[in-house]
C-alpha cells in the first residue's frame, strides 16, 4: 500500500461499525475530552461516534491516549498561546512514520523546530509505553 496525501475535503466519514463501545472504552474516551477540549471541539457523542467508526477502537484509543500523554507533558513544560496549542495538536494528529517525515509536512508558525521535535519525541515514547501486551499464544 502506498501512502499519499489527500485534502481534508476528500475525506469521507465511514460507517458506524460498532453500535456500542464497552463501558471501559467509553470511560477512557471521556478522559480524552478535557485534554483536547481547547483545540478539538467535539461533543461527547461525536467523540464516541468517531471511535465507533474505527475497525479497532481500542487500538485507536491507545493512540489518542499516547497523544494526550505527549500533549499534556509538552504543555506542562511551557506556556503556549492557543494557536501554538492548536499547532501542537495538529502535529500529533498528522504524525507520520518518522519525525523527519512529519516535520517536512508541517507548516510551523508558532512552534519552533526544537519544540516540535520534543513533542514528537514525547509522542513516540508514549506510543511505546501504550502498546498492548503481546499475546503469549
Amino acid at each position: 500500500m502506498k501512502r499519499q496525501n489527500v485534502s481534508v475535503t476528500q475525506i469521507e466519514t465511514g460507517p458506524v461499525i460498532h453500535k456500542c463501545l464497552s463501558p471501559d472504552l467509553e470511560e477512557r474516551i471521556r478522559k480524552l475530552e478535557p485534554v483536547f477540549g481547547e483545540v478539538y471541539h467535539k461533543s461527547r457523542e461525536e467523540w464516541l461516534e468517531g471511535f465507533q467508526r474505527d475497525l479497532n477502537p481500542d487500538s485507536e484509543v491507545r493512540i489518542w491516549e499516547a497523544m494526550a500523554s505527549a500533549y499534556q507533558g509538552f504543555l506542562a513544560k511551557q506556556a503556549l498561546i492557543l494557536p501554538a496549542k492548536k499547532e501542537a495538536f495538529g502535529l500529533l494528529v498528522t504524525a507520520g512514520r518518522t519525525e523527519e517525515e512529519t516535520l517536512a509536512r508541517a507548516k510551523l508558525r508558532h512552534l519552533g523546530s526544537k519544540e516540535a521535535k520534543e513533542l514528537l519525541r514525547l509522542y513516540a515514547a508514549a506510543l511505546v509505553k501504550n502498546k498492548p501486551p503481546v499475546s503469549q499464544n
